[in-house]
Order: C-alpha cells, then sequence, then structure tokens
C-alpha cells in the first residue's frame, strides 16, 4: 500500500471525549473507607494494646473490614483521605470529631473543606474510630480520650504522617477539634507537637473550668435530648444522625466519654504549653452553645492566638458545612498569617 494522501500530522479524535471530573465527583469517589491495620508498634513512645491480632486473620477475617469495637477488637479500622485536584497547601486539615459523631458525620464538612473557593481548596483526613483504638496509660490522664487520639494518630501514620525515631516528623497537619474532640486533638498535639502545624478548636469540651461532675452528667443528658435531638427534627435527615448508632456500638465507652471524658478533663495548661511550642491556635465559639457556653471558655492569649465568634448552637457546624468550612480554613490561614508577621 503507498502512502500517497497518508496525512500523517492528523490524529484521530475519539468521538467521545472522556468528561472532566467535577470537584463533587472527584469528592464522592474518594470518600470510601480504606481499610488500615493498626500499627501501634511503629509509632514511637506509643503502644497498642491488641487482644485479637494473633488470631483474627484465621479466625475471623471478615473483622478486617469492619471498625473496631472497643473490647472486642479487629486489627482494622477505616481511613477517609480526601485529596481535591488542587490544594493550597501540603498540609491536610484533620478533623476530630465529638461525642456521638464517626466519619460519615463529618462528610459534608469535608466535602466543604475540599472545596469552596477557587484556590481554597484543602486535603481532608477523617478517622473513623468513634470509641478510639487501645492505647497504654500516660499521666493519670483518661484511658478514653488517650484512645481516640490513637484513633487520630493511627490515622496520621497511615497517611504518610508520623514521627520518626529521631524525634522529627515527615509532615504536619492543621488539626481541628470540635466539642469532644478538642480534648483528643490537644491530646495528640501535646505528646506530639512536631506532628501539628495548627490548632483549630470549635465549641471545645476541657475549657469551661471546673466541673461538677453529677450536675453536669445530668445537664449534658437533658441538654442532648432538648437541644441536639430537636435539631436534628427540625432540620431533617440532612446531616445523617448518626448518634444512635454510634452510642448504640459501645454504650459503656459512650458513657466514659462523657463522665471520665468531657465531664473531668480540662486541657488549658496543655493548651498554654502547646502555644509555647509554636502550634497555632484558634477557637471558634456559637454564641448559643449551651454545653459550653462561650462566656465560660478561656479566652486569654495565654491561650490562644484567634477567636471567631458566629451566631448559632453547638451543632450549627453540622447544619451549616459550608460556612464552618470556611471559618475553619480561614482561620487555618489566619494563624500562618500571624507566624509570618511575627517571624
Amino acid at each position: 500500500m503507498g502512502m500517497e494522501g497518508f496525512n500523517l500530522n492528523k490524529v484521530p479524535v475519539s468521538k467521545t471525549e472522556k468528561k472532566k471530573e467535577t470537584p463533587e465527583e472527584r469528592f464522592e469517589r474518594q470518600w470510601k473507607p480504606k481499610p488500615v491495620k493498626v500499627l501501634g508498634s511503629n509509632v514511637p513512645g506509643h503502644t497498642i494494646i491488641d487482644r485479637f491480632s494473633k488470631v483474627v486473620d484465621v479466625v475471623a477475617p471478615g473483622l478486617q473490614n469492619k471498625n473496631p469495637i472497643e473490647g472486642l477488637k479487629s486489627e482494622y479500622f477505616d481511613v477517609y483521605n480526601i485529596k481535591p485536584e488542587k490544594s493550597k497547601t501540603e498540609v491536610p486539615i484533620v478533623l476530630g470529631y465529638g461525642w456521638g459523631a464517626k466519619a460519615e458525620s463529618e462528610k459534608e464538612i469535608a466535602k466543604n473543606i475540599a472545596g469552596g473557593a477557587e484556590g481554597s481548596e484543602r486535603s481532608v483526613i477523617v478517622s473513623d474510630t468513634p470509641h478510639g483504638i487501645s492505647a497504654e496509660a500516660r499521666e493519670n490522664l483518661s484511658a478514653i480520650e488517650l484512645e481516640k487520639m490513637t484513633g487520630l494518630l493511627e490515622a496520621l501514620r497511615a497517611s504518610g504522617i508520623y514521627v520518626k525515631e529521631d524525634g522529627t516528623a515527615t509532615g504536619q497537619v492543621d488539626l481541628v477539634g470540635r466539642s469532644e474532640g478538642a480534648i483528643y486533638s490537644v491530646l495528640l498535639a501535646h505528646f506530639y507537637p512536631q506532628l501539628v502545624r495548627n490548632l483549630v478548636l470549635e465549641n471545645p469540651a476541657g475549657m469551661t473550668g471546673e466541673t461538677n461532675l453529677g450536675k453536669f452528667a445530668v445537664r449534658w443528658a437533658n441538654q442532648m435530648k432538648q437541644d441536639i435531638r430537636k435539631e436534628y427534627k427540625e432540620n431533617g435527615s440532612q446531616p445523617k444522625d448518626l448518634m444512635p448508632e454510634v452510642v448504640g456500638q459501645n454504650p459503656a465507652k459512650a458513657a466514659e466519654s462523657v463522665l471520665e471524658g468531657i465531664g473531668s478533663m480540662n486541657i488549658e495548661e496543655m493548651l498554654k504549653g502547646i502555644k509555647e511550642k509554636g502550634v497555632g491556635v484558634a477557637l471558634i465559639t456559637t454564641t448559643q452553645d449551651r454545653f459550653f457556653p462561650p462566656e465560660k471558655l478561656i479566652k486569654s492569649q495565654e491561650y490562644v492566638d484567634k477567636i471567631y465568634t458566629e451566631e448559632g448552637t453547638h451543632n450549627s457546624y453540622y447544619w451549616e458545612p459550608e460556612k464552618y468550612a470556611k471559618i475553619i480554613k480561614q482561620a487555618c490561614d489566619d494563624l500562618e498569617a500571624g507566624k509570618e508577621k511575627n517571624n
């Protein structure tokens, strides 16, 4: 066959060009649980007590794809790792959620952190460990909060962010601690400040001073019924109410979180030390939060660098994810700008 009339520069064009993936489609594709094996022994200064590690693969391999349940533990837990096409910084935002929540509770806030205005997109990491991962005791601190801290620590390790043997870190994160999540997020920043660039606390537990545990437990139960349940009913099914599922998964651990964690832990002095180590600290409060009233929160510059006050209730974070994702990202930007100004 001759070459006459054959155009070497002509490239066949596909009749069905591939449609470009939208940010929403990319998020939905990435919002899939990734089963990760617990490797606590490889994290310096941190030991996992995994009661069933030797038999799980032989006796119950199906547990590998399930989240760990305190007391009957799989070697595996789930991590959600979202990476937008373009990210403002390589530093991801990690979400430490509150009591009665799990990774799925954070889906809308994560979607808005990964999306939003062009140039503001951020990577997001969420650990699905609502009752934590067993960990060794430290400094007479709440066992349940240490276990929840360990859930975050293991999720970071699974994402390639950990403390090396020489004490340096492979990377850093901007850590968001919401409600009870503020306690175990502060614990992580306290023990591993090299992993945390900035700490953003949204309606945090552990910062309202001395608490009468009995009165707190009664007030917690009443407000949970009067405020949170009422809000879910008024706002419909978005976001989905996952609290009954999370509490039902392990009622004992849920109660322990209220009594030994939220009702007893005080993170103020830790927060002061964290700030002194160069970690930026921001506080987001809402005017009608009856769980942790803004007027009772420690707002001294000794403890925090930036304070943001918004109209809303304790759970406005869930009802207005676009708004709060924007505030969180702005807080991280402001903290970094403050550091540059001071240097």
